[in-house]
């Protein structure tokens, strides 16, 4: 399978949603993508969001790990 990633699996970063907004955003979604790492966006400490590289998202959805609810979530 050429050109495939091999992926080592680690446990998720967690981010405070804070930090999205001092303006780190850019570096956390450019270390998502290059790193393929998963980020976890926390408010209060709890994971509210989860940030995934755009390849990830493609291979679980091809792969049916993520359903498409439609316009704005309805089914």
């Amino acid at each position: 399978m050429a050109g495939k990633k091999k992926r080592i699996k680690r446990e998720p970063d967690y981010q405070p949603i804070a930090e999205f907004l001092r303006g780190k955003s850019s570096q956390i979604m450019r270390r998502v993508e290059e790193e393929d790492n998963v980020v976890l966006v926390t408010r209060h400490g709890k994971p509210m969001v989860a940030v995934i590289s755009y390849e990830r998202y493609k291979e679980l959805t091809e792969m049916g790990m993520l359903i498409d609810k439609g316009e704005k979530g309805e089914e």
